[in-house]
C-alpha cells in the first residue's frame, strides 16, 4: 500500500515556503501514474509557485512493483546504517514465523538504492525485461572498454542504463565532465545472462536488501572487469 504526506520545503532561489506531496512508500501496482513519473525522472522534481524555479527533493521511500516481484529501498542518507536497520526486518519474519509475509519475501527481489535516479534507472531496466544484475556487469564491462580504448581510453564516472523513445543505450560521464552514450548490444547481454545468470542469482541473498551496482558487478567478476571478459563487441558510441 502507497503512502505519501504533504511537507512543507523552501524554495532554494527565492525562499518561498509550499507544501509538496512526498511518498514513504509507493506501490507501483496501485499507482501506476508515479512508477510514469519515476520513469521519467519527474518524480521527485518540485516546481516552486511563485519564482518556477525547480528543485530535486531526495528522501527514503520504499517502492514496490509485485508485477515484477521487486522491492527497493531508496535511502539517500546513513545508507549504511539504514540498510543495516532494515535487513534486521527479514531476522524478524523468521524469529516470529511470520510464514506468510515470509513466503512473499522469498518470491520478491529486494534492493537498495541511494537516490530516485538509481531508482529510475531499476525501474526502466526491469520495465524493459532486463536484469538489473546481469546489466550491472554489462555496464561495467561497457567502461572498462571505454577507459581502454587504443584510441584514447579514459577513466569513466558514471555509466547508466537508459531507454528513450524506445531506444537503449549506456549513458556515460567521463571523469573530465564530458558525456556520451553507447549503444546497447542485445548479444552482449544475452552472453552475460547465460554465462553468468546462475551465479549472479546465487550471489544475491534471499530475504534481504541486496545493493546492485558497479562494486557490485566488480567485486562479482572478482575484482577485475575487462574488456576480456566481453563475448561480444561492444558498438561504438558517440561522445560529447
Amino acid at each position: 500500500m502507497s503512502k505519501n504526506r504533504t511537507r512543507t520545503i523552501s524554495c532554494q532561489r527565492c525562499g518561498k515556503s509550499f507544501d509538496v506531496l512526498i511518498w514513504d512508500s509507493l506501490n507501483a501496482d496501485t499507482d501506476p501514474e508515479q512508477r510514469e513519473e519515476i520513469k521519467k525522472g519527474t518524480f521527485n522534481r518540485y516546481k516552486c509557485p511563485d519564482c518556477g524555479f525547480t528543485m530535486i527533493l531526495q528522501y527514503s521511500c520504499l517502492y514496490t512493483d509485485m508485477s515484477h516481484a521487486k522491492q527497493v529501498f531508496v535511502i539517500p542518507t546513513d545508507f549504511d546504517k539504514r540498510l543495516e536497520e532494515a535487513n534486521r526486518y527479514f531476522d524478524l519474519l523468521e524469529k516470529k514465523e511470520l510464514q506468510t509475509v515470509a513466503d512473499i519475501a522469498d518470491n520478491c527481489s529486494f534492493r537498495a538504492v541511494h537516490d530516485f535516479s538509481e531508482l529510475r534507472e531499476k525501474v526502466n531496466m526491469w520495465d524493459n525485461g532486463f536484469d538489473d544484475a546481469a546489466m550491472e556487469l554489462y555496464k561495467a564491462m561497457t567502461r572498462a572498454w571505454l577507459e581502454t580504448r587504443e584510441d584514447g581510453g579514459k577513466p569513466v564516472s558514471k555509466a547508466f542504463f537508459s531507454s528513450e523513445n524506445g531506444k537503449d543505450e549506456i549513458e556515460i560521464l567521463f571523469e573530465d565532465g564530458s558525456a556520451g552514450a553507447v549503444d546497447f548490444v542485445p548479444d552482449l547481454y544475452r552472453d552475460i545472462t547465460a554465462k553468468y545468470g546462475d551465479d549472479l542469482n546465487s550471489a544475491l541473498k534471499s530475504r534481504c536488501f541486496s545493493v546492485v551496482d558497479f562494486d557490485f558487478a566488480v567485486n562479482f567478476m572478482g575484482g577485475a572487469v575487462t574488456e576480456n571478459n566481453t563475448e561480444s563487441e561492444i558498438v561504438e558510441g558517440t561522445f560529447t
